[in-house]
């Protein structure tokens, strides 16, 4: 898509068109029309990131929600470049527009699972342990606080042996760890 700053004009491509689903001959093709065309929660975040790319010059990102005529939702990522005179006056504003709806619905998907690991794992009489191939802690449940005194926070990111566990203890942890 491109903005001309001088006349207010803003040319979208043919995929832009069909991204937001809008007919060409029913989009008023101004910066206020692309607002309208963003989910109401987002608009004032989108508005914001732009007018602040103008203020200190510099190109944006910002990824944001569409809201369809039928409701369904689309997320998109944008980013966009501003070109300035010599004085330093925009003139022309350029970028790109992404679909990013798959990775969203993948995100939510993997944040959903994760919370349903977490409520498991954390609710669990047995001490459960991720780690990663160091050793080091990822996660700890609650029930580590009863089995050793420590609190869940005082293991992540450090290995057993940083937290001052017997070495014979650690040696059988860790050859563990490398069979799984």
């Amino acid at each position: 898509w491109e903005l001309d700053l001088l006349t207010g004009e803003l040319v979208w491509s043919d995929e832009i068109f069909r991204l937001f689903e809008i007919d060409k001959g029913r989009f008023g093709a101004t910066y206020e029309a692309f607002l309208n065309a963003i989910h109401p929660d987002d608009r004032d975040a989108v508005n914001q990131a732009y007018t602040h790319s103008l203020a200190v010059r510099q190109p944006y990102e910002v990824t944001h929600r569409l809201r369809m005529s039928d409701g369904r939702i689309k997320w998109v990522h944008e980013r966009c470049e501003t070109i300035f005179d010599v004085a330093g006056k925009p003139l022309r504003s350029t970028g790109t527009v992404q679909d990013i709806s798959e990775r969203k619905s993948v995100e939510q998907a993997l944040e959903q699972s994760e919370n349903h690991f977490r409520a498991l794992a954390g609710n669990l009489p047995d001490v459960v342990v991720r780690m990663d191939r160091h050793g080091r802690h990822l996660y700890v449940n609650a029930a580590v606080r009863q089995a050793t005194g420590l609190a869940p926070e005082a293991f992540i990111g450090k290995t057993n042996a940083e937290l001052g566990m017997p070495a014979e203890n650690v040696a059988v942890w860790m050859a563990t760890l490398g069979r799984v």
